[in-house]
């Protein structure tokens, strides 16, 4: 078993712009790496379709499907 990686919000963001807002297009075929971290995350599939994981459950996502994931763990 994986134990989550903590992913600080610096990681993600800049730490000097007060809007805490990023969009990242995810490549086709990452690797999924296991992470927690203190901030929500939004999912929006344009096409086709990939499996979430969240904790012990799995989610298929699809075309046109949203998701918010508040921080884990």
């Amino acid at each position: 078993m994986n134990l989550p990686i903590k992913k600080p919000d610096t990681s993600f963001f800049d730490k000097d712009d007060p809007i805490k807002v990023k969009i990242v297009k995810h490549n086709r075929y990452t690797t999924p790496l296991t992470h927690n971290h203190d901030f929500y995350e939004m999912f929006y599939v344009l096409e086709g379709e990939f499996t979430q994981s969240i904790g012990n459950q799995r989610f298929l996502m699809q075309t046109g499907d949203v998701l918010f994931i508040t921080h884990f763990m």
